[in-house]
């Protein structure tokens, strides 16, 4: 069967001119050395920016001096097709043949305009002012702009863009009869996330490259058969090809990831079929656009290390799997602070023992002759208590009655079961399982808010064993048969137990 439209003219290829002025703008958040400046910072731009590989810009100018290519608009051709189909001709479709280097001095050049006025329809100016430096054959711009004004605008714009058919739809709906269905970016970000997990889970990686090509994206299309021939259209609200390049840096906009580099690694004589690759962080590290992410902010993701950021993000993905926070803001919010703040002290507990080693060993030799002592309630509720009141003030209370017990601490409506291990032998981190007695404990007190802590003063007996962040942090999942919304137990090991590093075998 003879193809035409979107399938035979294989219109899902990325073309130069997919790359469009919010493209342009994302790529220079990178460039940006202090993205909160409300000062006039000025950034250089140019095609080398995109072919980075070719070393200059007068290497690149004479690879493309005297060069020339056509250039297909998809809107021409697919309504060229329709005409041909419905009226059975064979007119050929106009094709533009282009100087390379005028084409890209010009297009370069109109993004920057659009950039600093903005358009007719959505999109916001950014940046102050551009000039350019007409010295090579290829152009370069200086770009002058307010770091916190620009990343604002273009956080607007990215969503502005990949949002599109959504607007669109809310302007037409009353007036076309049938807009019919369409694949909505949010389709196309499941993807993306579908292949960073299965990627990540393969290999681990945390900074990597990817060919944008490799994320499935997903094509919505109407066709018409008549006489062995099909004419195939894209869905009027299904994402198109520059929205698919936009959509990891609407990832960055929203604190998912870190773009760092962002390329072309086809040759720059073809405008067709174009191969782009991202340079990436996962999870973000410094997130530029201050996006709140997995109920992070900015400034404190920024204050976490890849392995903090990497347990936080796992076990908050857990529970929002386990629908823990589903209609339930405030807990969330809560959930994540008290996270953020054990992460950090569960890392400092291993790093600097006078943060709690040091006190715990005094306290037990200043207490050896007594014959009963709590260490739980006289020594780790009054430490963490005082440190957690200080920074969180009213929402922490000492010791209320819940349930016919006492919840050691609890904040807000999440509460903190404290226990103290002595001279064990074994590894905590191997017995703690499901039947776990302390996290049913914790449970049993978080029978409406379903998300509780158990925080454990960790002092074994050995002389010393090695041991990691990652295996401080436990999640016990209890199923009660009256519902089927888990109990979610965060077991936090305050390991206080470390050898020195020249003892350490």
């Amino acid at each position: 069967m003879k193809e035409t439209g979107f399938i035979g003219r294989e219109s899902f290829r990325l073309k130069f001119t997919d790359i469009t002025e919010t493209t342009i703008a994302a790529v220079l958040v990178s460039k940006i050395s202090n993205v909160s400046s409300v000062t006039i910072e000025k950034i250089e731009f140019s095609l080398l920016d995109l072919f980075p590989h070719y070393k200059s810009l007068q290497n690149l100018s004479e690879i493309l001096s005297g060069k020339k290519a056509l250039l297909k608009n998809r809107f021409s051709e697919y309504m060229g097709d329709s005409i041909n189909f419905l009226l059975k001709t064979d007119r050929s479709i106009k094709k533009d043949e282009v100087d390379l280097i005028s084409f890209y001095n010009q297009y370069i050049n109109q993004r920057f305009h659009f950039l600093q006025y903005g358009d007719s329809y959505e999109l916001l100016p950014s940046i102050e002012d551009y000039q350019v430096d007409e010295t090579d054959k290829l152009h370069n711009y200086c770009i002058s702009i307010i770091p916190i004004k620009f990343i604002e605008a273009n956080k607007t714009n990215i969503y502005s863009h990949i949002s599109l058919q959504e607007s669109l739809f809310q302007k037409f709906q009353n007036i076309v009869g049938d807009i019919g269905p369409g694949i909505s970016y949010r389709k196309q970000l499941e993807f993306a996330k579908e292949y960073f997990d299965k990627r990540q889970d393969n290999t681990g990686e945390k900074s990597f490259e990817f060919n944008l090509k490799e994320i499935k994206y997903r094509h919505l299309v109407s066709s018409i058969e008549e006489n062995g021939e099909r004419l195939t259209l894209p869905a009027a609200m299904t994402t198109d090809m520059s929205q698919r390049i936009l959509l990891p840096f609407f990832m960055e906009s929203i604190g998912l990831l870190d773009v760092n580099k962002f390329k072309i690694s086809s040759s720059p004589l073809h405008l067709e079929n174009i191969e782009l690759i991202y340079s990436v962080n996962r999870p973000s590290l410094k997130n530029n656009y201050s996006a709140e992410s997995y109920g992070l902010s900015s400034s404190k993701r920024q204050s976490l290390n890849e392995t903090q950021i990497e347990i936080y993000e796992r076990y908050y993905k857990t529970l929002l799997g386990n629908a823990s926070f589903a209609g339930r803001p405030t807990l969330e919010k809560h959930f994540t602070e008290i996270f953020y703040w054990l992460i950090k002290k569960v890392s400092i507990c291993l790093e600097e023992p006078s943060f709690l080693k040091e006190k715990s060993v005094k306290w037990l030799e200043e207490n050896r002759t007594k014959r009963y002592t709590k260490m739980e309630d006289d020594f780790l509720l009054p430490f963490l208590h005082e440190r957690l009141k200080e920074e969180f003030g009213e929402i922490i209370h000492k010791k209320p009655e819940k349930f016919g017990g006492e919840v050691d601490i609890l904040f807000s409506e999440l509460p903190l079961e404290l226990k103290v291990r002595k001279n064990a032998t074994e590894s905590l981190s191997d017995i703690i399982n499901e039947k776990y007695a302390p996290a049913s404990q914790a449970a049993t007190y978080a029978a409406v808010s379903r998300v509780g802590f158990v925080i454990v003063l960790d002092l074994p007996q050995n002389t010393g064993s090695i041991t990691n962040l990652d295996v401080c942090f436990h999640l016990i999942e209890k199923e009660f048969d009256s519902t089927k919304l888990k109990t979610n137990i965060m077991v936090c090991i305050l390991h206080c137990n470390l050898p020195t590093p020249s003892a350490a075998k």
